[in-house]
């Protein structure tokens, strides 16, 4: 939305998309580009956005949304005078959106503090970066060697933007090792039980709840895990539950996975791209075949993940849905 506001001076957003993981305001969104002087017109079905007479402002945050930071920072980049952004996302993505801005030209300071500046500079121009390396589908890849027993290298992948999870697995028992650009990853020892509260970074990651759910199962003890971001996100449970699991959700909405379970194949489904992966997680750890549809979800975050996955040597294959 901020570079179509100021290359064309308007947006709508209609038909919002994603996944449905419950409440999911926007309003922190497009209340920040009204603040900026953006004129925002609510319809039934969609957001109508003009530009207008957009200025540096003091912003803030309810909530430290990833999504939310980087939208207005793309926004205040442009917009003449400076702007204050308060109670910022972390996240290193973030941190990654300001430096690709900053080789563009854009006047930006105190990334990673939770209070950014930006003073609006007249133009940005062209530039050539290299986007970060994709956390969350690192966190997976750990998590299928983990599930599995097994040991893998992930190229590229920055033990430090793992935040809370790294030491969550750790205590699981999983085992990382940094050899220069590589991360040796491997699960020799059983699986102990975890507490997991999910939160901003660099706390626990949402989107590597289901998949932390999926491992649980396999530890030898009872696991506690509360999601605090979206309050839709327990549909992994009854699918579990299918395969063998012995999951529940208790009257504070903490989530009680009893293991170990032996988890066994059966058809499951996706509600969601984070529960789909965890499903494929499940499956690896499970006997006989696992088949978990609909897949298009999935390749929306993890791309040729069948692929990948089968050069690590696992029997995994991804059909069209007929």
């Amino acid at each position: 939305v901020p570079a179509l506001l100021h290359r064309f001076g308007e947006a709508v957003i209609e038909g919002i998309g994603g996944c449905n993981l419950g409440s999911r305001n926007l309003d922190f969104h497009y209340r920040g580009f009204a603040r900026l002087g953006a004129i925002v017109d609510e319809r039934e079905n969609e957001i109508h956005i003009k530009a207008g007479d957009m200025r540096g402002a003091h912003l803030y945050l309810d909530r430290p949304s990833h999504t939310g930071t980087e939208n207005l920072i793309m926004a205040a980049s442009l917009a003449p005078g400076t702007t204050i952004i308060d109670n910022c996302a972390l996240e290193p993505e973030v941190l990654d959106v300001i430096a690709f801005l900053s080789k563009m030209g854009a006047d930006i300071s105190g990334g990673g503090t939770g209070f950014v500046t930006v003073r609006g500079v007249s133009q940005l121009t062209a530039t050539e970066h290299t986007v970060m390396p994709d956390r969350i589908d690192a966190g997976v890849l750990a998590m299928a060697a983990a599930i599995t027993g097994g040991e893998l290298n992930l190229v590229g992948a920055s033990l430090e933007h793992f935040g809370v999870v790294r030491w969550k697995l750790e205590q699981m028992g999983v085992e990382f090792t940094p050899k220069g650009a590589v991360l040796q990853v491997r699960r020799e020892r059983t699986l102990r039980p975890i507490n997991v509260i999910t939160s901003p970074y660099p706390g626990f990651a949402t989107d590597l709840q289901s998949p932390i759910m999926a491992l649980s199962c396999l530890a030898e003890g009872n696991s506690y895990i509360r999601e605090t971001i979206f309050d839709g996100r327990y549909g992994l449970v009854g699918e579990l539950n299918k395969m063998g699991a012995k999951v529940e959700v208790d009257s504070g909405n903490v989530v009680i996975v009893h293991g170990p379970s032996t988890l066994k194949g059966t058809k499951v489904v996706a509600h969601d791209l984070r529960t789909g992966i965890a499903l494929i997680l499940a499956g690896l750890g499970a006997e006989g075949e696992t088949v978990v549809a609909p897949g298009y979800l999935i390749d929306r975050g993890h791309a040729a993940v069948a692929e990948r996955l089968t050069t690590l040597g696992a029997d995994i294959t991804a059909e069209e849905s007929g």
